[in-house]
């Protein structure tokens, strides 16, 4: 209690504003694209940038120098008005594109992907990569590890008869014209 009290004491001593507990409790509020692109000056290792909704944080994120970014609601369709990760893909890689900027990072999304399908859609709107959560969950809860293998064979079948339906033998060759 005594060193908790303390804790409270020296972050009131800071200015730092008061917490509520939850999902964001320990995220500091004043995190900013500046200490964004501290981070990424100061350490070799990729930094990853999970969450971006909008074409403007995109833009931010690039000329922070972030590696890449990961198009993420967080699971944000539980709410009403939150768009899915997939509507917001396009808006991003516009807005990189128009600031010269989509060579400078990677686009990856998650969030909705379900089928092959859904992959090849991300990558024909400009996505270079695509996580998989919930299909390799289903797969592992039923089968365990065998369970992950089968659905990336799913997938993987799935994403070539997408190709293979729309004309398209190669990746390269996907666009937006496409969904």
């Amino acid at each position: 209690m005594l060193l908790k009290q303390q804790a409270q004491q020296e972050s009131a001593a800071k200015g730092a504003k008061a917490r509520k507990p939850g999902v964001y409790a320990n995220r500091d509020p004043a995190l900013n694209w500046k200490d964004v692109a501290w981070f990424c000056s100061n350490t070799t290792i990729p930094i990853v940038l999970k969450g971006v909704q909008c074409g403007e944080d995109a833009v931010l994120a690039a000329k922070a120098g972030v590696a890449a970014i990961l198009v993420s609601n967080h699971g944000g369709r539980n709410m009403d008005t939150a768009r899915s990760s997939i509507e917001a893909l396009p808006e991003i890689i516009s807005m990189l594109t128009e600031a010269g900027l989509r060579s400078k990072l990677e686009v990856w999304l998650d969030g909705g992907i379900r089928r092959g399908s859904d992959v090849v859609k991300a990558l024909a709107l400009g996505a270079n990569a695509c996580g998989i959560g919930k299909p390799a969950m289903y797969g592992m809860s039923c089968y365990g590890a065998a369970g992950i293998t089968k659905c990336v064979e799913i997938l993987k079948r799935e994403m070539v008869q997408t190709m293979q339906l729309c004309g398209t033998p190669r990746f390269d060759l996907l666009s937006p014209s496409l969904v």
